[in-house]
């Protein structure tokens, strides 16, 4: 399951062994010239990351993605040939995006996390980059026309910009957002019915490494009361209070779960995915944070 997180300084070496993979694959797939043998160099990234702008695309083995994400107006886009941009609302640029091609769906994920930020992405591309085209493409993203980076090399520009239908929905996810988030920081009881080490009572080969159970007198979405995976214990637990840490909220099914630390330890997202894997593997969903 791929998430997004701001990189860190740390993950600078990862992240330039995935650009000298992806301007390999460039390069065999009839692509030599857009990055050449040297771009981005990792001054450029270092900065990137030192700004806050690189993101990383990750799952609980690690990161497998990387692109620049610009929050304000880019100087490149001010001028446009052989067509124009749809509007001149606010929006966000994707820029530098890479995988190392080991797992499927890294631009998706990428563009599905910049879709939820603003109402407008831009991103730009080669023309010999028939790969990203068709991704780009693929993803929602109208051609627009022609823009020129500083050093006056063309890219072939593309926006994608919500529906009327999709900005309704995400009115909507906003709201579910803010409710959900809203548990994040309070302090719960937790009942554990199902402590570390036990067997789950209907699937006898899935042994719980955490602790579970569930929000005294809380419902949750599923009509029972609300579950909670309660991390970081030493031991098999019988009852617990603590912070919410974070939720995770399946897309294909009616709860969410909430995530509380018993060490009193705050982790980090990939942590904390690799914890809950044992049963959300079975599912999809995101983890949110404050």
């Amino acid at each position: 399951m791929l998430f997004v997180r701001k990189a860190t300084a740390e993950d600078l070496d990862r992240i330039m062994d995935i650009y000298a993979s992806a301007r390999e694959f460039m390069k065999r797939t009839g692509n030599p010239n857009q990055w050449g043998s040297s771009y981005p160099p990792k001054e450029l990234i270092s900065e990137d990351i030192r700004r806050g702008i690189c993101r990383a695309v990750c799952d609980e083995t690690g990161i497998h993605g990387v692109f620049a994400l610009l929050e304000e107006a880019d100087p490149s886009y001010g001028h446009i040939e052989n067509g124009k941009w749809p509007d001149d609302d606010p929006y966000v640029t994707i820029h530098r995006i890479a995988g190392d091609g080991s797992v499927r769906g890294v631009f998706a994920c990428a563009v599905s996390y910049c879709k939820k930020l603003a109402k407008n992405v831009r991103i730009d591309t080669h023309a010999e980059n028939k790969v990203m085209q068709r991704h780009i493409e693929s993803n929602g993203f109208a051609k627009c026309g022609i823009i020129y980076l500083a050093n006056g090399s063309p890219r072939i520009a593309y926006q994608w910009s919500v529906s009327p239908a999709e900005d309704k929905r995400d009115i909507k996810h906003i709201e579910e957002f803010v409710k959900r988030t809203a548990i994040i920081g309070k302090t719960v009881k937790v009942i554990i019915d199902r402590p570390l080490g036990s067997r789950h009572p209907e699937y006898d080969d899935l042994v719980y490494p955490v602790n579970y159970g569930y929000a005294e007198g809380v419902p949750g979405g599923d009509g029972e009361e609300q579950d909670v995976y309660v991390l970081g214990a030493d031991g098999p637990l019988t009852e617990f209070e603590g912070k919410v840490i974070a939720v995770y909220h399946r897309f294909n099914d009616d709860e969410d779960k909430w995530i509380v630390a018993a060490d009193g330890k705050d982790r980090a997202d990939e942590e904390i995915l690799k914890e809950i894997e044992f049963t959300e593997k079975f599912f999809t969903g995101e983890l949110i944070r404050k």
